[in-house]
């Protein structure tokens, strides 16, 4: 049995308590219906990799990438501050899941690595940063 919801779930409870200021979801979602300031847990697609002995039903390993995005928006005219916040938000959430890699979840172990991303749009009524990152989740069963 996949541990994925499971993750994702102790992913939005963790990253809500360490980000107040943001909503923090269960992706995927769609941003435009959300505020200034999200953090989504997932997205479209989620990487799986299982050991053959999964299969049979006799335990093995899961490993899996959720990719996160922190979003945020501003009306202000410099890019900037929508920039500092998001990466302000992330060495946050970073922080949070390095405090607690089990997520409080049974023989699981969430790790911040691999290439993320920061994007910037801006037009001419906001400017607005996001920035995307994986995290690996290897659990056993």
């Amino acid at each position: 049995m996949s541990s994925i919801g499971a993750a994702k779930a102790a992913l939005v409870t963790i990253l809500d308590a360490a980000l107040p200021d943001s909503q923090v979801v269960p992706g995927p979602v769609d941003l435009t219906t959300l505020g200034p300031r999200v953090l989504e847990v997932g997205g479209i697609s989620t990487p799986v990799l299982f050991q053959p002995s999964d299969m049979v039903g006799a335990g093995g390993t899961e490993t899996y990438t959720l990719i996160l995005t922190i979003s945020v928006s501003s009306p202000a005219t410099a890019l900037a501050g929508a920039e500092d916040t998001a990466l302000d938000d992330f060495a946050l959430a970073v922080a949070a899941i390095r405090a607690n890699p089990s997520l409080g979840l049974n023989s699981l172990n969430a790790t911040c690595t691999g290439d993320g991303e920061l994007l910037e749009s801006a037009d001419a009524n906001a400017r607005a940063a996001a920035v995307r990152f994986p995290v690996e989740i290897f659990t056993t069963f």
